[in-house]
């Protein structure tokens, strides 16, 4: 063998390091993979060869052209979703609900280091959850009926509770796009029945069937009512169509008409 035969191998060794070294610095991706390529044929011909020399350069030249395959793919993988602008995905963004705690106001047995409304914007919808520790629903729910109409928005009444499934059913729809459509510009304002249900029924509004809705008058009066058994599954393509018609007011005919209730008179708690 020719000392040229000899040396062939360590030189695409070599060479194959170089481009490796290079896909780092001005040609990355295609150094690369020119390195690997380069590094794995010399060595294959350093062994066929019984060749010692040179086969820790083939070996650096399959290393570092690896390691410059994997980091271009994790930069492209990054890097091109903010090149192309595409969204990121996030939490909805709280904003600020109006009288963000009366707790200070009640008796010190009622007071709670929980905020007593929490508010969050889901895309077109702002959804406040009001606590237990509010000294007055109704006079809560006037503070936000004014909020509403500042901002141009429909007050919704959402009664609920944590463990009702359909209720987490509406929660998770909240996000699709039908129900953005239907809710667009509503202030959606949810109350725990079991911490309310004194409350409620004075007021007039239905607690027994949940999830249920109410649309509120100037005088905290139910105007109209419907509850989830208007729909069948907690899915969105039920559920949207049944509420936008509610919020337009031309929901008709019903399964479950309401025949709306006399308000009594109430105590704040």
């Amino acid at each position: 063998m020719s000392d040229s035969e000899r040396t062939a191998p360590g030189s695409l060794a070599v060479a194959g390091l170089v481009s490796a070294v290079l896909g780092f610095i001005c040609a990355p991706g295609v150094g690369g993979v020119l390195g690997l390529v380069l590094g794995w044929t010399a060595h294959r011909e350093l062994r066929a060869a019984a060749e010692v020399r040179g086969r820790r350069w083939a070996l650096a030249a399959l290393g570092l052209g690896a390691a410059n395959v994997v980091f271009v793919g994790v930069a492209l993988n990054v890097g091109l979703p903010v090149l192309l602008g595409e969204p990121e995905q996030s939490n909805p963004a709280p904003f600020s609900a109006p009288a963000l705690d009366h707790a200070h106001s009640l008796p010190a047995h009622r007071r709670s280091t929980t905020p007593a409304l929490h508010g969050q914007r889901i895309g077109e919808i702002e959804l406040v959850d009001v606590g237990s520790t509010i000294d007055s629903l109704t006079s809560e729910l006037a503070r936000q009926m004014l909020a509403a109409r500042r901002d141009g928005r429909q007050l919704l009444l959402w009664v609920s509770a944590p463990e009702c499934a359909p209720c987490m059913g509406v929660t998770s729809a909240l996000t699709h796009h039908e129900l953005q459509r239907a809710l667009a510009r509503t202030r959606v304002v949810r109350v725990n029945r079991d911490d309310f249900a004194a409350e409620l029924d004075a007021i007039g509004i239905p607690s027994q069937a949940i999830p249920g809705f109410a649309l509120l008058d100037n005088e905290i009066r139910p105007v109209d009512y419907l509850d989830g058994g208007e729909w069948d599954e907690d899915v969105p393509h039920n559920i949207a169509p049944v509420l936008a018609g509610f919020m337009r007011g031309n929901y008709n005919p019903r399964r479950r008409p309401w025949r709306g209730a006399t308000r009594r008179k109430i105590t704040a708690l």
